[in-house]
């Protein structure tokens, strides 16, 4: 992690910038968006001068990307119409949006800019038919900020201009004001983390913070509509949302304000909107009294409009403030009128310009500055420069007017400095927005901690054994199992992994933070621990005497010094008067050189934990540079708070990557990845999972973690390079398969990782890479699955007479839930159950079941099943032991089936015939002609190996073919397979022929067999053939009726079966209304795979289930629906319960249960209505409730 780490110091020179783009790459923020950092021209030019220095930046960089050569030329129209261009959407777009984030200075946000090409830009108009039709759209993401204590140099850079796709037709900039340092979040509370989670990151992993919901929420809800304008949002505050937000109306506005109801005394701490004639905004007022606040009370309630600090501009109003830039001394507010030599002044966005549109204030009231100024308060300094500036904006903005748009069902809850409200705050905004809150977000907690139930964990690792009280709030920390910290406690940045610390007892109601500062004696990033008490009043004036009635870490100052021996006089040098003592300025922190090197000792010292004086601590803390907090908070080394937030992040991600595939967890990583991607780590999850794969002893493990390293490489190649499902024959992979196939892991493992180097280079290289670790992936999973050999019991039997046919035939089967479920890696890691009927094509049964209750030997009674199976136009009732076979031919065709015989000579004669036709054969006398029956594309490859399934032959092998048939059976066998489907049926018929070649094989050699080994002999061919099949086919074909199958999640996998106690005439009915039409298209499988009983008889229901399943199939495996089979769904459902493809999908047979029974001519009739559908067929369809027959042909 100390290489990651010093990777991503590297990267976070600028490092709001970074944050910005790395929630970029993440999704958070649109693809299309471009990121500008706006850096404010001077300190303290207010949020009023920042809007207007941002506007002009955002203006120029446009210009220079269209390559006008002047911004304003200063006496021709041009420039207006160039602005007016940009603001009005026929150069960017419709919509301008800008985010302020102070402090760390940096804008955020934008939703689209729109760019048309080939227009002559210094002649645009708004009219929108001018635009031609073909355009390229962007986003500008400006970032800006204002009210700074920090010098804002080093933390932004040059800003690039990637090109990018757009998803929207309006270019957005919006202006988040995050206002001073905060106490709560030493990166400022745009970056205060939040335990929800969002729509927008719902594909990656991250820590949610305040920007990112204020981004969401301005997007997606407040903005979504918006005219054509510029939107400010301030990040001081928590605000809520209603998830249905009623669409907003901004035509025909000047300025809109967004604002929610709060209480008389809420707002008398804050801004509140005074309304005249309807919506219209005629005063402001910033922290009036009780009775000023009380008169601006909606009609109706007992609340008041607060001031959120989010307004929206139109494009007019909008562009006269950019106009501002030209006219001194307003042009004091941007850094030309700075870098020109004006001396810089300080506007208010709320009171140096909104306030000029609002109708009750006074030009002399609004111009002498009694209503004017910052926050409402009348300017002192360069007044008379201040009286020439408001009289200016109050000429330009005076004709405009704002209005209000009220959204009743918000909340705003300002991120103050309260400590005593900060977790009451917290907690009501959890309890209010509506989004989905998660407490436990990217943490990693071990087992056997105590971590009360109201605890809220993110980005943090806990330890074992280590205690946490109620109420807590833990954010990016490591703590070890001698950490206690007692209820009501904030904990930030405490990473004690590597501190020599036996025990560590945290007092309730205690804040503590680990900080990271830039020092300006070094460029060596420092460190320091701060903590504070929630009962303390940090801005309170201590004088000597009156230390009892102050409190530090929740305990009287007076016992803190008595208990440390520290004296009032530590604490502040002769540059602070005695005015200005209080604790936030108290200089009561120890700095230490590095994070390493801090003692966490100090702690508990400064905690008054021991109990008395400690002369070697109170020595040690006398002798230390030390800083107060408000020396911290200015001091913070961004740069290594993110990057060590970031770090911990990975080290977390890491643990939860070998914590879900060692303890088989059902928890996804592909979010991980994506943000390990974008944080340019992925190559420490690709030797982590090195690791795990190699030292595992369960294939199924090792197998889904070299998934996961397939997962990886394709997030690595960012969506380039092809599709991930492909071929994974490359020779330079080959020596890696052969270890992997020997079962040697860990050398397999070690090999795979050596290739994977030399496919790192290139997108396309990446996805061939991944193939190749899902090849090996399977290889692994046949290994698994193969492990189901154990349940396959056979017993010696009589082998039938040389010459005489042992024949099986089978049914087809449909799938009606659950598929998928039944496909190895998922099965036996989740577990399956699939639901799935036998069924007959284009022949119908009636079946009478008839039980005989006998006695045996030792008087328990015996009940044998026996059916009588009624054949059209047949002439006989042959009689069916479900068990053993037919004793007679059926007369009924059933669709697949497979005979075989022994022969007097040594060979194999394999054959495949389709429709009554052979189609292919092959004479085997040598063994090595099975070296291809692991190929399923190879000719009789599942003939093959079903040879080596049924333990036929044993390959490999050094012995001779005919040294093996010599001595086991001292005859040969002829093999024969017979299917009446289409290739690609989806009706499981390969899988299906394999068991009834298996079934025929081990009759033909002398074992008998239960149906239960036969499914799992079926399972283990799948894996042999490498078709990565499951198991629902030959539980389906092979087992008569409507089932359900299951496996448990775990290996070795084990097949069982339920029959529902379904009544036979509602298997007739079902029956009656079944009917399967071929789409005229095939499919393989093999890549696809890649990718109540109170309700019986309700067969709509059982149509809803079907339609259901359907949508999940598509939603598994993406083009499985092709546009031909979408056209025939849609003529038949109007007429049908349901509708799904068989199978995997893609084609092959649809089966449909119709409305009314006896379907088949109308369902012809309404295909034939369907254009390019050559080759579809319609067949009657009925459920068959005798599965596998086997019979042996009789001595005549």
């Amino acid at each position: 992690m100390v290489e990651a780490l010093e990777k991503l110091d590297n990267q976070m020179k600028h490092p709001t910038n970074t944050e910005l783009h790395q929630r970029q790459k993440l999704g958070i923020i649109s693809d299309t968006a471009i990121l500008l950092a706006v850096e404010d021209p001077q300190d303290r030019v207010g949020s009023g001068g920042a809007t207007l220095n941002a506007l002009l930046v955002v203006a120029e960089h446009i210009s220079a990307r269209h390559k006008f050569n002047i911004v304003w030329d200063g006496s021709s129209s041009k420039w207006h119409k160039i602005m007016a261009g940009i603001l009005q959407g026929s150069i960017l777009g419709p919509h301008l949006f800008l985010m302020y984030i102070n402090d760390i200075v940096q804008a955020l946000e934008s939703d689209i800019l729109q760019e048309y090409a080939n227009v002559d830009y210094a002649n645009c108009t708004k009219d929108q038919s001018t635009r031609p039709e073909a355009v390229q759209r962007r986003a500008i993401i400006a970032c800006t900020g204002a009210y700074n204590r920090t010098p804002t140099k080093r933390l932004f850079g040059d800003v690039g201009w990637p090109t990018l796709e757009s998803r929207r037709n309006y270019f957005s900039l919006v202006q988040l004001y995050k206002g001073r340092q905060y106490d709560y979040e030493t990166c400022g509370r745009a970056f205060l983390p939040l335990p929800f989670n969002l729509p927008n990151a719902a594909d990656c992993a991250t820590v949610i913070c305040n920007l990112d919901v204020l981004y969401y929420l301005m997007t997606c809800k407040i903005a979504k509509d918006t005219c054509s304008g510029v939107w400010i949002c301030s990040t001081d505050m928590l605000l809520s949302i209603p998830e249905h937000l009623d669409m907003i109306n901004y035509k025909d506005v000047d300025v809109c304000v967004i604002s929610v109801p709060g209480s008389v005394q809420y707002a008398t701490k804050h801004g509140v909107y005074k309304l005249s004639n309807g919506q219209e905004v005629c005063d402001i007022l910033y922290q009036g009294t009780a009775e000023e606040v009380e008169r601006c009370i909606s009609q109706g309630t007992n609340t008041v409009p607060l001031v959120s600090g989010i307004v929206y501009m139109s494009s007019i109003v909008a562009e006269t403030m950019l106009s501002f830039h030209t006219s001194p001394p307003l042009d004091a507010c941007t850094y030309m009128g700075i870098d020109s030599g004006a001396e810089p002044i300080q506007l208010s966005l709320f009171f140096d310009l909104l306030l000029a549109m609002c109708s009750d204030v006074t030009e002399d009231d609004f111009v002498s500055g009694s209503r004017s100024g910052s926050y409402g308060r009348k300017s002192t300094s360069e007044e008379s420069s201040m009286r020439q500036a408001r009289q200016q904006i109050w000429t330009a903005l005076r004709t405009y007017r704002v209005h209000l748009c009220y959204i009743p069902e918000g909340r705003h809850l300002y991120l103050d400095e309260n400590h005593s409200s900060i977790l009451d705050t917290l907690r009501e905004y959890s309890t209010v927005v509506a989004l989905s809150t998660n407490h436990m977000l990217h943490a990693f907690i071990e087992p056997n901690t105590h971590i009360a139930d109201s605890v809220r964990v993110q980005n943090s690792y806990v330890e074992s054994q280590c205690i946490v009280g109620r109420g807590c709030i833990i954010t990016h920390c490591y703590l070890t199992s001698a950490v206690t910290v007692g209820d009501n406690c904030i904990l930030k940045g405490i990473q004690i992994k590597n501190c020599a610390v036996s025990d560590l007892n945290i007092r309730n109601n205690t804040v503590l933070f680990g900080v990271h500062l830039t020092r300006s004696r070094s460029k060596e990033s420092s460190f320091i621990y701060i903590t504070w008490g929630f009962r303390d009043d940090l801005n309170k004036v201590i004088e000597k005497g009156s230390t009892d009635c102050q409190t530090f870490c929740n305990v009287t100052l007076e016992t803190f010094l008595d208990e440390t021996g520290i004296t009032l006089d530590d604490l502040w040098d002769d540059s602070v008067s005695a005015e200005n003592h209080n604790l936030y300025n108290a200089k009561l922190y120890p700095v230490c050189a590095s994070k390493d090197s801090a003692d966490v000792s100090n702690i508990s010292w400064m905690q008054c934990s021991t109990g008395s004086a400690d002369q070697h601590s109170l020595s040690r803390w006398k002798n230390a540079e030390r800083m107060s907090l408000c020396e911290v908070l200015q001091s913070v080394d961004y740069a290594t708070e993110f990057g060590v937030r970031r770090s911990l992040f990975h080290t977390i991600g890491l643990q939860m990557v070998e914590d879900t595939l060692i303890r088989c967890r059902d928890n996804g990583l592909s979010t991980l990845y994506k943000t390990a991607v974008a944080d340019d780590v992925s190559s420490l999850y690709l030797d982590r999972l090195d690791q795990i794969a190699s030292s595992c002893r369960s294939a199924g493990t090792a197998a889904r973690t070299l998934a996961n390293i397939a997962n990886l490489l394709g997030t690595m190649s960012h969506g380039r390079g092809g599709l991930r499902s492909g071929p994974t024959g490359n020779k330079q992979w080959a020596p890696a398969f052969e270890i992997l196939e020997k079962g040697d892991i860990e050398h397999g493992v070690e090999a795979l990782a050596i290739e994977r180097q030399h496919w790192l280079s290139r997108p396309e290289l990446l996805i061939r890479a991944a193939r190749h670790y899902e090849g090996a992936a399977q290889i692994l999973i046949r290994h698994a699955v193969m492990s189901a050999k154990q349940f396959i019991q056979t017993s010696s039997c009589d082998c039938p007479a040389v010459g005489r046919w042992v024949t099986a035939s089978c049914p087809a089967r449909i799938d009606l839930a659950g598929g998928w479920s039944d496909t190895p890696p998922i099965t036996y890691e989740h577990g399956g159950a699939v639901v799935n009927a036998a069924v007959t094509i284009d022949g119908q049964l009636q079946l009478q079941t008839i039980p005989i209750s006998q006695q045996s030997d030792d008087n328990q009674p015996i009940k044998l099943m026996h059916a009588l199976v009624y054949i059209n136009n047949a002439t006989s009732w042959p009689l069916i032991d479900v068990q053993w076979g037919i004793r007679r031919r059926s007369m009924v065709e059933r669709p697949i089936g497979a005979r075989v015989r022994r022969t007097k000579e040594l060979t194999i004669l394999l054959s495949i015939v389709n429709c009554g036709q052979t189609v292919w054969s092959m004479m085997i006398n040598d063994i090595n002609q099975l070296v291809d029956c692991t190929n399923p594309h190879a000719p009789g490859a599942l003939l093959k190996a079903a040879i080596i399934c049924a333990d036929i032959l044993q390959y490999p092998s050094e012995r001779s073919l005919q040294d093996q048939l010599s001595e086991r059976y001292g005859t040969g066998f002829e093999l024969e397979t017979s299917s009446n489907l289409k290739h690609g049926s989806g009706l499981g018929t390969s899988s299906i022929l394999g068991g009834a070649m298996i079934a025929v094989l081990w009759k033909a050699s002398g074992h008998s067999y239960d149906t239960s080994s036969l499914n799992h002999a079926v399972s283990y061919l799948e894996q042999l053939l490498t078709t990565g099949g499951g198991w629902q086919d030959p539980v389906g074909g092979l087992m008569g009726g409507i089932k359900v199958g299951h496996s448990k999640n775990s290996l070795p996998m084990k097949i069982e079966t339920t029959y529902p106690k379904i009544p036979n005439h509602v298997v007739e009915a079902f029956s009656e209304r079944l009917l399967l039409v071929y789409t005229g298209k095939t499919r393989l499988a093999r890549n696809l795979l890649q990718v109540g009983e109170h309700t019986y008889g309700d067969l709509s229901a059982v149509g809803s289930c079907m339609n259901d399943y359907w949508e999940l199939k598509k939603q598994l495996a993406a083009g499985s629906e092709p546009l031909a089979v979408t056209h025939m769904m849609d003529a038949l459902r109007p007429h049908s319960y349901g509708l799904c493809l068989a199978g995997a999908g893609g084609g092959g047979y649809m089966y449909v249960l119709m409305k009314d029974p006896g379907p088949l001519q109308k369902v012809k009739d309404i295909l034939s209505t369907v254009q390019d559908i050559p080759n579809v067929t319609v067949h009657d369809c009925a459920v068959d409730m005798l599965g596998l027959q086997v019979t042996i042909e009789d001595e005549s």
